[in-house]
């Protein structure tokens, strides 16, 4: 099941964060998203794809993650994802009112991922990683608004918290409250498993497809690369195509993938096969006038392959 490879990740999150702030060894935003990158490549699950751009468009990107999850039959839900990192000595988040470029011309980063989610019809979402010192287990529990007798601490390691929160934390200029407590405290910050539950979004997918096309983030098909992805994944004759092109093992399937992002894909990272050059750039799904992309596109199909 999909949500307990997130289980897994989130609780090795959670101690990892431990033992480096144990060993003050620094690990930001972007180390812990590539370890859970590589640890979501290693866990051989058919039902994810991971595309991610190339670091030279890095002035043009707009968030950390973006994430489609769903399937083929209900539709997908889009995600445009920020992450932010727990200090575990101050249980702050330093950096959540990140600004980006220089002086007079400085935009906030939540104002970016706003204005990303609202341009390319995704949902706007905080990431967060955590690690908090505690003298019982139980010293968490008023955090946890979801079924109480499914709380476990580590849970805790990986969370996300809709864009309104982190709105109105930093809209409100208080003070110290841009911290563990004051995001964990409203009952929509969660652990990321329960994004990832193939109950809970069937629910949010029918309820969407009930709705129409104008909900908020919810999209009936996919971008026409991934389906060209998924193509090539189930092509059989892995070593007849690494014959036609040692570079690039897909050989001629290569030749139908332009050049915008290095794609990676579990069920076949045993094997090496990386198409480094797959599209994302689509006028459909990605707003060209605003020329912002994501650093990396997590596809999760909850039907059972």
């Amino acid at each position: 099941m999909i949500y307990k490879l997130f289980e897994q990740i989130s609780q090795d999150v959670w101690f990892r964060l431990r033992d480096t702030s144990r060993a003050s060894i620094r690990q930001g935003e972007e180390t812990i998203t590539d370890i859970i990158l590589l640890e979501i490549l290693r866990s051989g699950n058919k039902n994810i794809i991971v595309v991610q751009t190339p670091k030279i468009k890095e002035p043009e990107k707009g968030t950390d993650w973006e994430w489609w999850i769903g399937n083929e039959k209900t539709g997908w839900l889009r995600y445009a994802v920020q992450a932010k990192k727990i200090d575990p000595k101050t249980l702050n988040y330093k950096s959540l009112n990140y600004k980006s470029g220089k002086k007079p011309n400085q935009k906030r980063q939540v104002d970016i991922l706003k204005r990303y989610a609202e341009k390319n019809n995704a949902i706007p979402l905080y990431s967060f990683y955590n690690y908090v010192r505690v003298r019982n287990n139980d010293d968490l529990h008023s955090f946890w608004h979801q079924n109480k007798e499914e709380y476990q601490i580590e849970q805790f390691g990986w969370t996300c918290s809709p864009i309104e929160n982190i709105l109105k934390l930093l809209d409100s200029n208080v003070r110290g409250n841009k911290n563990f407590e004051s995001i964990h405290c409203r009952k929509n910050t969660f652990p990321i498993r329960y994004l990832m539950h193939s109950k809970n979004v069937e629910n949010l997918l029918n309820s969407c497809k009930e709705k129409g096309e104008d909900v908020v983030g919810y999209h009936k098909s996919l971008p026409p690369f991934f389906k060209n992805i998924q193509l090539l994944i189930d092509r059989d004759d892995e070593e007849e195509m690494r014959k036609k092109d040692k570079e690039y093992p897909l050989g001629i399937a290569y030749k139908t993938i332009s050049e915008d992002s290095i794609f990676m894909s579990p069920n076949n990272y045993d094997n090496n096969i990386v198409i480094k050059n797959a599209p994302i750039i689509s006028e459909e799904y990605y707003d060209k006038q605003l020329g912002l992309y994501p650093k990396r596109i997590l596809k999760i199909d909850i039907g059972e392959k």
